[in-house]
């Protein structure tokens, strides 16, 4: 039986639309592949076109890659390219307002890369850090759990008294004031000794140490002094030298007082003899000594001693040798 002439269009239409649908589908699924790759392939200038495009419009978005600034910072050292491109992606993900990729978690981590990438990438982060943790509802939650886990340590400290401890602060009605009272008392107990209380006299030739170079620490420190001869004398004498003249007497004028005496001195190893009653009346004794050089010479000499001064009820802590 031969088939109809209405047959054979009938079937070459179905292979038509078959065919077609075919096409169609591939399209589709090309376009599905492409959009993914697009989308995993979104690299920060894209989030940074992305993001002024949700927060403003299409007319800020166009003119967003053409700012001076993203040209210096996109086409410096690789430290520069990268903080830009984590600052970027992070403010893709930040809760602005008018911002519909909104993601707490992922742009925290980007700018912690960032700033370690480069510390200074903290700067502008401060004010959004700080208008995120004001908008935030949970503040509470997100402090104590996240960034303050200050009750690591109770445990430990603790010990078998910790039940004891839990079940007192939930009977106490005012919990927060005994929370803070465990806590607080302890740093006034490992705060250690007040620096601003110490002073520092250096009784040797001038410039014989790098004084405040090499201390960076709010200590008082003196030395003596040898400025130039600006008064024309034809006799004339700096700090130094009349200290060398006669230093147990130079010592006494000086410190008539004894609140005016420092904690410590520090001097050549010759002048040991000649001060020796001026350390005892101010309760110095030697703590330190350190070697300087096999050949003295002058007012130098081969050791440099460190004297500290023991107040009643202090506890001396001993001499040492380097």
């Amino acid at each position: 039986m031969e088939p109809e002439a209405g047959d054979h269009g009938l079937a070459f239409r179905s292979l038509h639309s078959g065919s077609g649908e075919m096409k169609l589908r591939k399209r589709k699924s090309t376009l599905y592949v492409n959009t993914q790759e697009k989308r995993s392939q979104r690299g920060a200038d894209v989030r940074l076109y992305s993001l002024m495009k949700h927060v403003g419009n299409q007319e800020v978005a166009r003119w967003v890659m053409c700012s001076w600034f993203t040209w210096y910072c996109c086409t410096r050292t690789l430290t520069n390219t990268t903080e830009t491109a984590f600052t970027a992606i992070a403010l893709f993900y930040y809760p602005l307002e008018g911002s519909r990729s909104v993601n707490s978690v992922k742009y925290s981590l980007l700018v912690a890369l960032a700033c370690i990438v480069r510390p200074t990438a903290l700067i502008p982060w401060v004010p959004l850090l700080f208008s995120h943790f004001y908008q935030e509802q949970r503040k509470r939650h997100l402090t104590l759990r996240h960034f303050l886990p200050v009750g690591q340590g109770f445990p430990v400290v603790l010990g078998s008294h910790l039940p004891f401890f839990v079940h007192g602060c939930f009977l106490a009605p005012r919990r927060l004031h005994i929370l803070l009272l465990t806590v607080l008392w302890t740093l006034l107990v490992y705060r250690g000794p007040d620096p601003a209380s110490a002073s520092v006299f250096i009784m040797m030739p001038c410039h014989s140490t790098p004084y405040y170079s090499h201390v960076h620490c709010p200590l008082s420190m003196r030395f003596l002094q040898c400025p130039p001869d600006l008064t024309g004398k034809s006799q004339y004498l700096d700090e130094a030298d009349m200290f060398y003249l006669n230093p147990l007497s130079w010592l006494q004028q000086e410190f008539r007082s004894n609140a005016s005496l420092p904690t410590h001195l520090v001097t050549f190893s010759v002048l040991e003899k000649e001060i020796r009653a001026f350390l005892t009346s101010g309760s110095y004794e030697r703590t330190a000594i350190v070697f300087h050089t096999h050949w003295p010479e002058g007012r130098t000499g081969s050791h440099i001693h460190v004297y500290e001064r023991r107040l009643p009820g202090s506890v001396a802590t001993g001499g040492s040798e380097l």
